[in-house]
């Protein structure tokens, strides 16, 4: 679907057109397709901003839904640091990210990055060189981060 929206975008705009406007794009899709999406269309970023949907038990944001909320993220070609901080919505700026994150996200200096997409919190893997999520175990059988086998 990203593909088919980023091939039709550029098949109807004219050279002329794209070049005398900056037309901003907002994509809504779940977090997990970030990579997805990035491949297709490399100017798109993920915001932190959670949709939620009123219609919608599970994505609604109510303590009836996922337990860690939303999974659906705006993705966008707009600078993320354009974008106000909603924080009346759980929402604070990164000095570091320069653009509003989650209250509960912690930024990490090793990866230069607010780690966590869906809520939890993340901690750096030293072996993995990446953030994980913070009940994932380093495997050394597997060489990668997953959660503890019982």
């Amino acid at each position: 679907l990203a593909r088919k929206c980023s091939q039709d975008l550029a098949g109807n705009w004219e050279e002329d057109l794209t070049a005398k406007f900056n037309l901003g794009v907002f994509w809504i899709f779940p977090y997990f397709q970030e990579k997805k999406i990035q491949a297709v269309n490399g100017d798109l970023k993920m915001t932190k901003y959670r949709v939620n949907y009123t219609n919608h038990k599970e994505y609604s944001g109510s303590d009836e839904g996922r337990k860690y909320g939303s999974p659906i993220r705006f993705f966008t070609n707009v600078e993320l640091s354009s974008l106000p901080t909603p924080e009346e919505f759980g929402y604070k700026h990164c000095t570091h990210c320069n653009h509003f994150v989650a209250s509960i996200d912690q930024h990490c200096d090793i990866c230069n990055v607010c780690p966590s997409k869906d809520g939890r919190p993340y901690v750096h893997c030293p072996v993995c060189h990446r953030c994980v999520k913070s009940t994932y175990n380093h495997c050394h059988v597997c060489h990668r981060c997953h959660l503890p086998q019982e």
